[in-house]
C-alpha cells in the first residue's frame, strides 16, 4: 500500500523521483522522520514542485546504488545483437534436427 502511494506521489516528477525516494530511504535510515514516511515524502514532493528539493540524507543512497548499478553493468558480458541473432539461429537449427525438421 505505501509503496504503491510513494510510487503514485513521484511518479509525475519523472527525474527527480529517484533522488526523493533517495532522500526518504536516507532519512528514514538516519532516524529522521518524526511523522510517517509518506506524509514526508508528500511534502518533499511539494517542495521538489516549487522547485526547493534538494538531495541531501539521500546522497549516500544514491551513491550506493549508483555503485552498484555500476558494478553490475562491469560483470554483465557485451554482447551484441549479431552475436545474439546467430546464437538464435544456431539454436534454432539444433532444435529443428531434435525435431526432425530439417
Amino acid at each position: 500500500m505505501e509503496q504503491t502511494l510513494a510510487s503514485d506521489l513521484v511518479g509525475p516528477l519523472n527525474e527527480q523521483a529517484q533522488d526523493l525516494l533517495d532522500e526518504l530511504a536516507g532519512l528514514i535510515d538516519a532516524r529522521r522522520i518524526r511523522v510517517s514516511p509518506i506524509s514526508c515524502l508528500r511534502g518533499m514532493v511539494k517542495r521538489a514542485g516549487e522547485g526547493r528539493f534538494t538531495l541531501d540524507a539521500g546522497q549516500k543512497i544514491k551513491a550506493a546504488r549508483v555503485r552498484q548499478r555500476n558494478s553490475q553493468e562491469d560483470t554483465c558480458p557485451k554482447v551484441s545483437t549479431a552475436d545474439v541473432l546467430r546464437e538464435h539461429q544456431q539454436m534454432r537449427v539444433r532444435m529443428q534436427r531434435r525435431t526432425g525438421q530439417v
